[in-house]
């Protein structure tokens, strides 16, 4: 690992989830700023607790599961925003390797 690094902007639905699954194949760093949570990501019952779901949203949900799907492979995850002005699609995922 170490070598390779992941960006993806704007990642469409499963496009953010498949972008975070090779990096963390490859065991690089990654960045990415998920889009299209609607219709796209199709999350089960089994991926995120219904209560925050219900009470954060589907975007912010599947993004706290994206963010502990990194942490178990072994990432330290943080959180980042662009300015709402330029995309309201604007958390961005940063994970490196532990």
């Amino acid at each position: 690992g170490g070598q390779f690094g992941c960006v993806a902007v704007h990642a469409c639905g499963l496009a953010t989830d498949r972008s975070l699954s090779i990096a963390a194949a490859l065991g690089g760093p990654v960045a990415a700023m998920p889009c299209c949570y609607y219709g796209k990501r199709q999350l089960t019952k089994d991926d995120v607790p219904y209560a925050l779901k219900r009470s954060l949203g589907k975007s912010l949900a599947a993004d706290i599961d994206r963010t502990y799907r990194l942490h178990r492979a072994g990432y330290h995850v943080d959180w980042a925003s662009i300015p709402k002005v330029i995309t309201p699609m604007n958390r961005i995922i940063i994970a490196t390797p532990r």
